[in-house]
């Protein structure tokens, strides 16, 4: 078990510290403009500010983790079904 989560700490820090920095670096490349100003990168996308963006961002997460969490209810619900009373079943069910 140590051994999953030290590569998946080790994937995930080499792989998120170079994306951080790409993107930060994309961003403001793209946001200025050739007046020194930076332009506003929510214009035109229904978003006009940080606050609405983050709205519509936590809502779109809650709605996708309520469809993942109903499909991994039904699936475990399967699993106790095909299990048919077998214990080594059943305990993997309730995993």
């Amino acid at each position: 078990m140590k051994s999953i989560i030290k590569t998946v700490s080790i994937y995930g820090i080499t792989g998120l510290i170079p994306s951080f920095i790409l993107v930060s670096n994309l961003a403001l490349a793209e946001g200025q403009s050739n007046s020194g100003t930076f332009t506003n990168p929510f214009k035109g996308s229904g978003t006009d500010t940080v606050p609405e963006f983050l709205d519509k961002l936590a809502t779109f997460l809650i709605n996708f983790g309520a469809v993942v969490v109903v499909f991994f209810v039904v699936f475990a619900g399967f699993k106790f079904v095909v299990a048919q009373g077998n214990p080594e079943k059943i305990a993997q069910a309730k995993q």
